[in-house]
């Protein structure tokens, strides 16, 4: 991670974000897991939680930063920090961190990819209703989204879904499901929406 990064990235601490909302992590007394496994106190089920990786970061590495930082707010995503270089959007149960395509490859010692040959991988928004999938897809369009398939019925699952890429091309799926559907269930759970 960058010097500039910052430490709630790296340390689970609270946080404020820039609405004046407080996000709290593990400093508030939740359970973190150790590199020996879950700390004391913890039941069995809380123990196979906590070995499991937290991966709710994505990191997209952009080539227009500003514009990309624009895109998002424009969203109405709420933006947990601000730098330079670096800026962090709320998601519910992850968090969307945007960083320069050329410094993202530095950091990884691997070659920025700058093409724009279609589709690399998409990330899925889910909601809760058929009509929060127009909604989103119109608020993208507001922010300058290019809709690559516009709200219909889903074709691989009973739903709701659409896809918008940002001006970078990065594709996003908006979705509703109408029934049970085991990947939608794991990243409720992951989401801690499954209570």
């Amino acid at each position: 991670m960058p010097e500039e990064c910052p430490h709630w990235l790296t340390e689970a601490t609270p946080y404020r974000l820039s609405d004046g909302g407080e996000r709290i992590g593990a400093a508030a007394g939740g359970s973190t897991p150790t590199a020996e496994g879950p700390r004391s106190g913890t039941s069995k089920g809380e123990a196979q939680v906590n070995q499991l990786p937290l991966a709710n970061t994505i990191t997209l590495g952009v080539r227009d930063f500003d514009r990309q930082r624009r895109f998002y707010a424009a969203l109405g995503w709420p933006q947990a920090f601000e730098a330079d270089d670096f800026a962090v959007f709320e998601l519910r149960g992850a968090v969307l961190a945007l960083f320069p395509v050329e410094k993202l490859g530095a950091d990884s010692r691997a070659a920025p990819e700058t093409g724009r040959g279609g589709i690399r991988f998409s990330i899925i928004i889910t909601v809760d209703t058929p009509p929060e999938v127009d909604d989103l897809v119109e608020r993208a369009i507001r922010a300058g989204a290019r809709v690559t398939k516009p709200p219909v019925d889903a074709e691989f699952f009973e739903g709701r879904d659409a896809y918008f890429a940002d001006p970078e091309d990065n594709y996003w799926e908006v979705a509703w499901v109408a029934s049970v559907n085991p990947v939608i269930s794991a990243a409720r759970h992951a989401a801690g929406l499954d209570g």
